[in-house]
């Protein structure tokens, strides 16, 4: 009995399925290490891979929440060391996660056969058939809805529309048409080429505004410059108004900021410009006020220097890259017509009867996406152009937003 176990082990061990699994594991740990060595630690993948690369680091995901866990952090990503633990992990528990799940239907579809009637046989070798296969469907049903996550979804730029009713708004900007772009994160995960797609979307809803809430560049100095050029466009054909976003800190705030001015786009982190018509800002009062604040994570937020000497009946919209800041209490001292806000990406996923389980906020899914009233004013979050912690999207497409502004 002993040896017949052991001839048995050997035999499994040395199993074409086995031996594949094997050869996939090593091919698959050192590319996924090379390609993330490539993308995330020399800042050096070329754009035609960004697909590839985003595949990889998702079937690894597990393993780079758990290097977080472990004393990783954040910037594990960046880690050669991490990358090879993770990858070499990763690939390593989808190879058993395989081998166990083939092992089981091997197991139920003996079982089967051994208990089946005589009269019911061809049903029961259906029954086998399918059990054999189960792992094999069960990868195939998993890679599509990793393919559609990663692939697909992602680079589907949607265009949300909404109507804003504000009350005293003067009769020259009535029916305005505000475009905004919002957490584009030029860097590893987000091409160039994609921002540019959804500039080009953006200027062809004709806008009179485009209004930039944060998070232009991923991380790091590398996509600074870069990052900022891809809103010129929009700059140079109406005015642009911008906050700078948390990530916007990580890579660099001052430089970010000069950055997009350089580029013609007016900063407004803790202050204001105005529109005295259509063509044009102005930093004299009057007309319509875009203000903006800090952010809520890097920054002080201060609606209070903001706002400062603005008459009441002067209509206003604020941008804030955060939507946790509706809930400040100071808020409240101010008239906000419409805040603007972005960071959460909706969440990146919802599933349905759930939502979005994971919203970057203190208010769960209050703030993931579309116009919400706050305590004070309405807020309108855009689930933004790319992604940030997770290289996917499921059920929160990447969308550009107009809003016309509506005389209530």
């Amino acid at each position: 009995m002993p040896g017949e176990r052991v001839r048995n082990l050997t035999s499994w061990i040395f199993s074409r399925r086995v031996l594949i699994v094997l050869a996939a594991w090593i091919v698959l740990s050192a590319l996924g290490t090379w390609r993330h060595h490539k993308r995330w630690i020399e800042y050096n993948a070329s754009d035609s891979w960004t697909v590839v690369d985003s595949m990889l680091h998702v079937l690894v995901l597990p393993g780079w929440v758990a290097a977080k866990v472990t004393g990783g952090n954040y910037n594990a990503v960046y880690s050669l060391r991490w990358a090879i633990i993770v990858n070499t992990v990763g690939f390593g528990m989808l190879g058993i996660g395989y081998l166990v799940a083939s092992g089981v239907s091997r197991q139920l579809a003996a079982w089967l056969r051994d208990s089946a009637r005589v009269e019911s046989e061809s049903v029961d070798i259906d029954r086998r058939s399918l059990l054999r296969a189960a792992p094999e469907l069960a990868a195939i049903a998993g890679g599509g809805g990793l393919v559609y996550a990663t692939l697909i979804e992602p680079a589907w730029i949607h265009v949300r529309r909404h109507d804003v009713p504000i009350a005293g708004l003067p009769s020259e900007f009535d029916g305005l048409r505000v475009l905004q772009i919002t957490d584009t994160h030029r860097g590893p995960r987000v091409t160039a080429s994609f921002i540019a797609e959804a500039v080009r979307l953006g200027l062809a809803q004709k806008p009179d505004l485009t209004v930039l809430t944060g998070d232009y560049v991923h991380q790091g100095e590398k996509f600074i410059e870069e990052s900022a050029a891809l809103m010129a466009p929009l700059a140079r054909a109406v005015p642009t108004v911008g906050v700078l976003g948390n990530h916007d800190w990580y890579a660099g705030s001052r430089r970010v900021r000069e950055t997009l001015s350089a580029h013609g786009v007016w900063m407004v982190d803790n202050d204001r410009c105005f529109m005295r018509n259509r063509y044009a800002l102005s930093r004299d009062a009057g007309g319509l006020c875009i203000a903006g604040v800090g952010d809520l994570l890097e920054d002080d937020v201060e609606p209070d220097i903001a706002f400062a000497g603005i008459r009441r009946d002067v209509p206003r919209l604020l941008l804030s890259h955060n939507p946790d800041v509706a809930e400040m209490t100071q808020l409240g001292n101010h008239r906000v017509d419409l805040m603007l806000s972005g960071h959460t990406h909706g969440g990146q996923v919802s599933l349905p009867l759930i939502g979005a389980p994971g919203v970057p906020s203190r208010y769960g899914q209050k703030y993931a996406r579309g116009l919400v009233d706050g305590p004070s004013c309405r807020v309108h979050i855009s689930t933004g152009v790319g992604m940030s912690v997770a290289p996917f999207r499921f059920g929160v497409p990447p969308e550009i937003n107009v809003l016309t502004l509506v005389r209530a």
